[in-house]
């Protein structure tokens, strides 16, 4: 009777630590995003505590993902704070943590694209080599899911920053245009991302806006800012028209 008992105990409790796991990633875009505003309000990093929590918790299916989406916010945190030697340690543990995967689904291979176009400004000596894995993996996405919406963003944002003299600006329009034509989750599961729709607003706009092109970068900052009115990018951009 006793081992009945404690093996009906032991059930209960794995069964209760399990939820309460699956309780950290309820919402996990939104609390990253959360923690990632108030680290710039206060000039403090509050994504460590977030990254610490999900670190503790016992394996997820979409656990690796979000930890390293929530180093490539806290990279761009610090990138924005001047803090370079902190962001690429926050890049370098989001390649890591995917990179450590047996198998990548297409949002893990388009967010690791994403981290590693970001590692060039930190180690512009390795930019080619760098940009070069950034696209492999971006395309591994979208041969998953031609309408991955951060994979299409990616190698437009990529293409935007890519200096003329080597190519640059010739698939900016086309991939942002998809990006915004895509939808914003392409897998079922709840944990998988929405992120990306108003970056694509913006980097479009503000092709355009390097363009010359005025009026079209008018039209997607305001398209944008209807559906993203905090985007706070879209409305300095929109204001320097």
């Amino acid at each position: 009777m006793k081992v009945i008992t404690c093996c009906f105990l032991f059930s209960f409790l794995s069964m209760a630590a399990f939820s309460q796991s699956k309780d950290l990633l309820l919402n996990i875009e939104e609390r990253i995003q959360e923690a990632q505003d108030l680290s710039f309000a206060h000039q403090s990093d509050k994504i460590a505590p977030l990254l610490a929590e999900m670190e503790a918790s016992p394996p997820l299916e979409w656990l690796t993902y979000w930890q390293a989406y929530a180093a490539y916010q806290g990279a761009v945190y610090l990138m924005v704070s001047k803090d370079e030697k902190g962001a690429n340690a926050y890049a370098e543990k989001g390649i890591d943590y995917l990179s450590a995967k047996e198998s990548l689904n297409t949002e893990e291979y388009a967010l690791l694209g994403s981290i590693l176009s970001l590692s060039i400004t930190f180690n512009p000596g390795e930019a080619i080599g760098l940009s070069n894995k950034a696209r492999k993996n971006y395309k591994k996405a979208l041969k998953a899911n031609p309408d991955n919406l951060r994979a299409l963003l990616g190698i437009g944002r990529s293409d935007f920053y890519k200096p003329k003299q080597y190519g640059g600006g010739k698939e900016v329009e086309s991939y942002l245009l998809k990006a915004l034509a895509a939808p914003d989750q392409i897998l079922t599961d709840a944990e998988a991302p929405t992120w990306g729709r108003d970056d694509a607003y913006y980097y479009l706009a503000a092709f355009y806006g390097r363009e010359g092109r005025i009026d079209d970068a008018k039209l997607y900052c305001t398209k944008g800012l209807k559906e993203f009115p905090m985007h706070h990018l879209l409305s300095e951009l929109l204001a320097k028209l």
